[in-house]
């Protein structure tokens, strides 16, 4: 694993004082996209949603993580019930393009198959999902 990843997720983990059930890397980085303009996206999947508490999160994981790191963090809390929202294009494309940094693999990539989701394409870019009956 990169170093800075491990330097991030040290970061996330001494910062969320509570149940981390996964930290998922998504967007251009867990594509292998990253260029000097970008941010690195994360969605961090906790036991308990609470806004306040995960807002105060939010602020110092993105002031540590520019700080060791010297590149922007965007990340975005969410309970484990989220990743199964098949009506969010968000969520659909962290299931098909996101990487489990830390703990519990949650991205279950049968789901596209078992619910007949598929990308719609254009001009060779996923821009958004269609849901068969």
């Amino acid at each position: 694993m990169h170093p800075q990843i491990q330097t991030l997720i040290e970061i996330i983990k001494t910062t969320v004082k509570q149940d981390i059930i996964s930290i998922i890397l998504f967007g251009s980085a867990a594509k292998g996209h990253l260029r000097k303009e970008s941010d690195i996206d994360l969605l961090i999947i906790v036991k308990e949603y609470n806004e306040p508490v995960c807002k105060e999160y939010w602020k110092q994981i993105k002031k540590n993580g520019y700080q060791m790191l010297g590149i922007p963090i965007d990340p975005i809390f969410a309970e484990e019930k989220a990743l199964t929202d098949f009506t969010s294009p968000f969520y659909l494309d962290v299931i098909a393009d996101g990487k489990v940094i830390y703990g519990k693999d949650v991205l279950d990539k049968t789901t596209f198959e078992r619910y007949n989701i598929s990308p719609i394409i254009t001009g060779g870019v996923r821009i958004g999902w269609r849901v068969s009956a």
